[in-house]
């Protein structure tokens, strides 16, 4: 499968293009698996989305909050590459008509060793809501509606994604992310994929810049776990570097099955 080609920029009036809503003012912390035997936990660090003011008013700079990915990683990286994010339309259990987004890919591992590949796929909307890929999809009619429209016999589930990854194109993986759709009118969302990179930068306060760290965890227990002092132990708080990938969804939001999905970018940023 092959990456979507960005189309031409569409003459809709925002407040500024290609970035994320404005998000809380809190830091949001959410736990991550990681890839190779756990990576931390990632950040969720609010972004400032500079608003349109008056003409003769200079345009606020946004805050630089975390630190930008360099354009290549010194790190391992999984060959990862997506098919057309696409909707389909499943009866529920009550046999009400219900939408789903989902995104297709393929991942490879070239780093020259396995590698435990835990897909973490999250999709933002232009609202701010956030959905946990396949977290809240347990029909496998949903699936197998999709694999239907796929015509592969290679996709599995999300299910069977999970798991030890060998070297090289005869061990590649396909699988998709599930997503329901909201039912809401939305314009614009951001497909997050983390566990394809070894690489990691420790979180710093937006404020201050010192580097964050919380309570370390028992990952058996899930208790935070006390030092030979008596005292809780800490560790850094670190960002995964993560595909980003923005889309577009124009038309009438009272037909939602009918509006197309644009890709108009990728890039990888710290999260």
């Amino acid at each position: 499968m092959a990456n979507s080609t960005p189309p031409s920029r569409l003459g809709r009036t925002r407040t500024r293009r290609g970035a994320p809503p404005t998000r809380p003012a809190a830091v949001c912390l959410s736990l991550s698996l990681g890839v190779s035997l756990g990576l931390g936990a990632a950040l969720c660090a609010p972004l400032a989305v500079a608003q349109e003011g008056a003409d003769d008013a200079p345009a606020a700079a946004e805050p630089v909050l975390n630190p930008t990915p360099e354009l290549v990683t010194t790190e391992w990286s999984l060959a990862f590459t997506t098919g057309q994010l696409d909707a389909v339309v499943v009866l529920d259990a009550d046999g009400e008509p219900a939408r789903y987004w989902y995104l297709p890919y393929k991942v490879v591992n070239h780093t020259g060793q396995p590698r435990f590949f835990t897909p973490e796929i999250d999709v933002m909307t232009d609202s701010g809501e956030i959905q946990r890929g396949s977290s809240s999809v347990h029909s496998a009619a949903v699936f197998d509606a999709i694999q239907n429209k796929l015509r592969s016999p290679l996709v599995e589930p999300p299910s069977r994604a999970r798991g030890w990854l060998r070297e090289g194109e005869d061990f590649a993986r396909e699988s998709v992310a599930i997503w329901p759709a909201p039912r809401g009118d939305v314009d614009e969302l951001w497909v997050y994929v983390a566990g394809i990179y070894g690489e990691t930068v420790q979180a710093t306060d937006p404020v201050t810049g010192e580097p964050l760290n919380r309570v370390a965890v028992d990952p058996l227990t899930g208790n935070p776990r006390i030092g030979p002092d008596g005292q809780t132990l800490t560790e850094p708080v670190l960002l995964q570097r993560t595909r980003e990938l923005h889309y577009e969804t124009p038309g009438n939001p009272l037909r939602p099955e009918e509006r197309p999905i644009k890709f108009v970018r990728q890039r990888d940023v710290y999260r």
